[in-house]
């Protein structure tokens, strides 16, 4: 016959039993937490990024993103509003030829939505693009969106695949009104490819084509020039490193005619571009702790590079105009850090030579910088946030030198790709008052 057991051993079972359950349930909690996340990615997609929000999250926070114009000369801006400190909507602003503020909405769902890129048609229709989650695809989507001149929506919708995430650079329209989206595609935990989508101007999908090798691969920009020819800009990693500028040019039927990448140092990748009268491609970019800036001729051969900057010191160039003459406005933001940056303008001719360089400072001085620059009726319009709407302009003498020169011709196959498309329900409301203390939305106009 057996005897009781004793006292420690019951004892001792009874603790194996509880470590066995606490094992367990940490394998449990474990295994769920690699379930794909149902929420909308941040706006940063890549570090750095020329989308990251100064301050993440902060309610209240609100600056201009991208800038249009219509053929009357108002002044269309769209920008990032964060009701809470995870979850935003967009706003429109329309000022008139006086720049007065005509109108200030706001659009959005029940989910976050990060605005990108802003267009408008011949006929004063509005065209905005950017992010948005989509419940029936399971990840974020692109959204496109068509106002007419009232405010009023004529469509929307999303394009996306299902568990794979689809983000905008940018939205531009041919001379026929076709739309076209430039962006990225990827699996959460893979690499991107860079995206075109093209649509009618009622919103009908024609086709979407991705390029890339699963190396980081992504658009910030796209623009059409006046013979119909796409360029988007972003970065490529497909040399190695952080990343090059990618410059890529696509006729309207989706087939791509180059692929170009200029390399300096670390990394460098490319937001804006814009073009002069002779269809030269004009860049704005950065580079470890400087701006850069690209001219191309139309065939993809490089005119010239640029890089400024001083004392080693943190800058971005995100938006770039070209007026009439060809001379190169650049707007971004420069400082110790993202975080304490100051708005700054660069002014090159049509050789590259810097004409001034100057930084737009807050009083008392905090944060501020553009995200966008504009050039309309002889005057250049930069678009941002300051946590301050009262500064004054200084020169801040940095140093524009010659780049590196080192292009390459990055060569991978450019693929159909299949999107979803899924509704969209956003609804219009009425942009609130600023919060004092936070960043506000900024337009500031350089009469040169």
């Amino acid at each position: 016959m057996f005897g009781r057991p004793s006292f420690k051993i019951v004892i001792k079972n009874l603790l194996k039993c509880v470590i066995l359950i606490f094992f367990v349930l940490f394998l449990v909690i474990l295994l769920s937490g690699r379930s794909v996340s149902n929420t909308i990615r941040e706006p940063a997609r890549n570090t750095p990024d020329p989308e990251v929000p100064h301050v993440i999250g902060e309610p209240g926070d609100r600056y201009i993103k991208a800038l249009a114009s219509d053929s009357l000369g108002n002044i269309y801006a769209i920008g990032i509003y964060y009701k809470t400190a995870r979850n935003s909507d967009i706003f429109l602003l329309k000022y008139n030829t006086a720049g007065k503020l005509e109108s200030a909405k706001t659009l959005g769902g029940d989910y976050p939505d990060v605005p990108i890129g802003i267009t408008i048609d011949k006929n004063k229709n509005i065209y905005l693009t950017g992010i948005t989650y989509s419940p029936a695809l399971g990840s974020s989507a692109i959204f496109i969106l068509k106002m007419s001149p009232a405010g009023k929506i004529i469509f929307q919708k999303t394009f996306g695949t299902p568990r794979e995430c689809d983000e905008p650079g940018g939205i531009a329209l041919d001379s026929s009104g076709n739309i076209y989206i430039g962006g990225e595609t990827f699996i959460p935990g893979r690499e991107e490819e860079t995206l075109l989508i093209k649509c009618t101007g009622e919103g009908k999908f024609l086709f979407a084509k991705k390029w890339g090798n699963l190396k980081k691969d992504y658009a910030y920009n796209i623009k059409c020039d006046k013979k119909d020819n796409l360029y988007l800009t972003g970065a490529t990693c497909e040399y190695g490193g952080s990343g090059d500028i990618l410059l890529m040019k696509y006729n309207t039927s989706g087939k791509l005619l180059f692929a170009r990448s200029w390399a300096r140092q670390e990394y460098e990748e490319g937001f804006s571009i814009d073009f002069d009268g002779r269809d030269n491609i004009y860049v704005s970019g950065m580079g470890y702790r400087g701006i850069c800036l690209l001219k191309f001729d139309p065939a993809g051969n490089l005119l010239f590079d640029k890089f400024w900057g001083k004392n080693n010191l943190y800058a971005k160039g995100n938006g770039i105009a070209v007026d009439p003459k060809g001379n190169i406005y650049i707007g971004g933001e420069f400082g110790r850090d993202k975080n304490t940056s100051s708005l700054v303008c660069l002014k090159f001719d049509p050789s590259g030579k810097l004409i001034y360089d100057k930084a737009w400072k807050t009083i008392p001085e905090k944060l501020s910088f553009a995200k966008a620059a504009l050039f309309l009726r002889g005057k250049i319009f930069l678009g941002g946030g300051a946590r301050s709407l009262r500064g004054k302009w200084s020169a801040v003498n940095g140093t524009a030198e010659d780049g590196s020169n080192t292009v390459r011709k990055p060569a991978f196959a450019n693929k159909d790709f299949r999107l979803t498309e899924s509704p969209l329900n956003f609804k219009i409301g009425e942009l609130p008052p600023p919060k004092r203390g936070n960043i506000d939305y900024l337009l500031l106009e350089l009469k040169d």
